[in-house]
């Protein structure tokens, strides 16, 4: 009798578990967990040509609508690379913040990548 109680217990508090797990409501990173992320993937090997591969098919739209037609598509992959490679370094290095980045609803200006560069890294870092 008390082994079946045991397991109908354990049953419940299993489903319970996995039903808080699956709807609880989840808050989105801070600032920190963020900072602390970006720069935990920035020192795993290969992770700047990982996230190079990622990133540049997301800018090349960008950056073809806002170069001349007779453009090379090799100096375009080749900014590309360079503004993604930039873009982690301001982010692991806390120069550039969550805040900086969700204020933006389309693509990410270039230009707040260049501000973020301009910027001290914060005192601690």
């Amino acid at each position: 009798m008390n082994l079946r109680l045991l397991a109908t217990s354990m049953a419940i508090g299993s489903l319970c578990m996995i039903a808080l797990y699956l709807f609880a409501p989840r808050t989105p990173p801070s600032d920190a967990e963020f900072k602390q992320s970006a720069a935990t993937f920035i020192k795993r090997p290969g992770a700047a040509e990982e996230w190079v591969a990622i990133c540049r098919p997301l800018l090349m739209p960008q950056l073809l609508e806002a170069k001349h037609e007779g453009a090379l598509l090799s100096t375009l992959t080749a900014e590309a690379e360079d503004v993604c490679r930039r873009f982690s370094k301001v982010v692991a290095d806390g120069r550039l913040t969550m805040i900086e980045i969700n204020s933006h609803q389309g693509p990410l200006p270039f230009k707040v990548v260049e501000d973020a560069e301009r910027r001290p890294p914060p005192a601690g870092r």
